[in-house]
């Protein structure tokens, strides 16, 4: 649908911006968006010694993955995350952490020196 203005369809593209922004804050409201600080982060990745949590190789680029997903109504909490490294994140994708262990023939590591 052509607009009036450019003027106009600035406008719209604002309050849609707006409206996708609120949806998006009332989904983490509702599904108890958690807040994970560095702190938490640190002691994780100390937790795993700095490795991946499943495949045990040690990298600089580890990531943070939700074991139960996101987008499957995981939560973002600290409970929900481990270290993995770009290439088992990227693996694993959506699927939860037991889908993605039958489907991988390797045994996946996860374990870790001591509890904090």
């Amino acid at each position: 649908m052509p607009y009036a203005s450019p003027e106009a369809k600035l406008a719209n593209e604002r309050r849609y911006s707006h409206r996708r922004r609120m949806r998006r804050q009332e989904r983490r409201a509702w599904a108890g968006f958690y807040v994970v600080t560095r702190r938490d982060v640190r002691r994780l990745l100390h937790r795993y010694n700095g490795r991946c949590a499943y495949c045990g190789q040690r990298d600089d680029m580890l990531g943070l993955d939700h074991v139960f997903p996101l987008a499957r109504g995981g939560q973002h909490r600290i409970g929900n995350l481990l270290p993995a490294c770009p290439s088992c994140n990227a693996r694993k994708g959506n699927s939860t952490l037991m889908e993605w262990a039958g489907h991988e023939s390797w045994k996946i590591r996860i374990s870790y020196d001591e509890p904090f």
